[in-house]
């Protein structure tokens, strides 16, 4: 398997996927564009979060206070006390810009060792209001990376949760969107994991998830930590019903790759695969 890092330490596309100031929207497989949306090159930089902004206000990174935070908790911490100090812990987090990003992993693999890092992060996650976008992501994909087996029922709770309506289309992105997006990050957790019981609830959300745009993305995930291998396609294919067998060897563009090797590989793919890609891009199923 390629030595590949879905949820990245790294933190750069998806311990922040949102960005600090600008949710990419969910949308259905489309064609005909030179790019489909669910093609997108790269995620909002961790870079492009406004530190200016945040720094004026007071609420500058403190690299010796999140040391601090982590150096107070004892090993094997209970649950109460992890949570406490997530109180501190998270808020910093969230000011952390890509300089911060080694520290931040240091964070992160800290927590993995607490045994009671999960139960406690989950418990953060339900006290954020749904508008915290940013913050809810952030958690997720804390969870993801820290790549523990016990997050695998925490994760399936964000993915299971009931979605809103529809509602009619606007300019901007709808609470659907939303929280759609909010539940690939968490099936991106789950296939991060690699594991059987990993996989098995990933291939769960490819089946009977109601949302097109996050079995889309599962498939994806799928096949990002399987090393999109021929035998991990083989499998989707047989899974997966013909109107989905598009989008288990999409092109994907990744850092760093020559954008008309790219655009080559978007093509043929779209010639291969036109009238399939228009049937599944007829709605969610």
């Amino acid at each position: 398997m390629k030595n590949r890092i879905l949820l990245g330490l790294g933190l750069t596309s998806l311990l922040l996927t949102a960005g600090a100031f600008g949710v990419p929207v969910p949308q259905g497989p489309t064609v005909g564009q030179t790019t489909p949306p669910l093609l997108l090159p790269d995620p909002p930089k961790w870079e492009d979060r406004r530190t200016s902004s945040r720094i004026s206000a007071g609420q500058a990174f403190e690299a010796s206070r999140l040391r601090q935070i982590v150096a107070d908790l004892s090993p094997a911490a209970s649950i109460d006390k992890v949570e406490l100090a997530l109180f501190d812990l998270l808020p910093q987090i969230y000011r952390a810009t890509s300089g911060d990003l080694p520290l931040v992993a240091e964070v992160v693999e800290s927590l993995r060792r607490q045994p009671g890092a999960v139960e406690a992060m989950m418990r953060q996650y339900r006290t954020l209001p749904v508008e915290a976008v940013e913050q809810r992501l952030m958690v997720l994909g804390i969870l993801g990376e820290m790549k523990r087996a016990d997050a695998i029922a925490q994760l399936r709770e964000v993915v299971w949760a009931p979605l809103p309506s529809a509602g009619s289309p606007t300019e901007g992105p709808t609470a659907r969107d939303v929280e759609e997006m909010v539940e690939v990050k968490a099936v991106q957790g789950l296939a991060y994991l690699a594991t059987p019981q990993g996989d098995a609830a990933v291939r769960e959300v490819i089946e009977k998830h109601e949302a097109l745009y996050v079995r889309v993305s599962a498939i994806d995930a799928y096949m990002w930590n399987h090393g999109d291998s021929s035998k991990t396609a083989a499998e989707l294919y047989r899974l997966l019903p013909a109107d989905l067998h598009p989008y288990v060897e999409r092109p994907r563009f990744e850092s760093g790759m020559d954008r008309e090797k790219f655009t080559r590989k978007l093509r043929a793919w779209q010639e291969k695969w036109g009238s399939g890609l228009e049937q599944a891009a007829g709605g969610d199923k």
